[in-house]
């Protein structure tokens, strides 16, 4: 089997490039200005200085920033080489909007499965990272794309489309249990769930509706027009 790179969509092309800028600027402006840009945009999931959440806009900040550490410049290389892979071809496929829907729907899902982990597992660095776009696009995957395989790269192995989702799911509660933190497991296994489920609601069989004009046209009453009259040339009547 030939190994093909999917084609860059406009919309996906203009996150990566979103992603990759917020990760400069942040860590530009934390490390040389010394503000803490990464601590307002994360999401706080540490309750014990009595508040819910930190701030009311970071579970819908959190994706777009990563620490800003060395060690994170693997990490948002290797999320975005994800989303390219796996959001690409689904915004080929069902168009922006439904491609911006599905990253969307991944973004909450993580952060639900964040804030509820919380209450039993509270984690003094907040969360943050665009893992939850690639998860929830590799979660719908096998059910937009019935049939084709995904190709393990640099392996070059083919899967079947389930058995890479499963694979993945190992991986992540590997990388869980070795970080000792239980967050990238619940927010990547979420947002997998949630993409699935995206896809199985926009493929669902829909039934074709019917036109309300003709729905009046039908309700009316019934009438025939029926020839009478002494002759051929009288006008028709209608009869109800």
């Amino acid at each position: 089997m030939q190994f093909r790179f999917p084609r860059l969509t406009p919309t996906v092309k203009k996150l990566l490039i979103f992603l990759g800028a917020m990760f400069v600027a942040v860590s530009v402006v934390q490390i040389v200005a010394d503000v803490p840009v990464f601590q307002w945009l994360a999401l706080r999931v540490s309750f014990t200085d009595g508040q819910l959440l930190g701030l009311a806009w970071q579970p819908l900040t959190y994706w777009a920033v990563e620490p800003p550490v060395p060690g994170s410049l693997l990490n948002v290389a290797l999320t975005l080489l994800m989303i390219y892979f796996f959001l690409s071809p689904f915004e080929e496929a069902f168009g922006p909007k439904r491609a911006l829907q599905l990253a969307g729907v991944g973004i909450v899902a993580g952060a639900l499965a964040a804030v509820a982990l919380a209450f039993v597992w509270p984690r003094a660095m907040p969360v943050s990272g665009a893992s939850v776009i690639a998860a929830a696009s590799f979660g719908a995957f096998p059910t937009v794309f019935r049939g084709r395989e995904i190709i393990l790269f640099p392996l070059m192995i083919p899967l079947k489309a389930w058995t890479a989702v499963l694979i993945g799911l190992g991986i992540t509660a590997l990388m869980s249990l070795l970080n000792r933190d239980p967050y990238i497991f619940a927010m990547d296994a979420s947002a997998i769930g949630a993409g699935f489920g995206f896809a199985k609601w926009m493929t669902r069989p829909r039934t074709p509706k019917s036109d309300p004009k003709k729905r009046r046209r039908r309700s009316g009453p019934d009438l025939k027009v029926l020839r009478g009259g002494a002759d051929d040339d009288d006008r028709p009547r209608w009869l109800n």
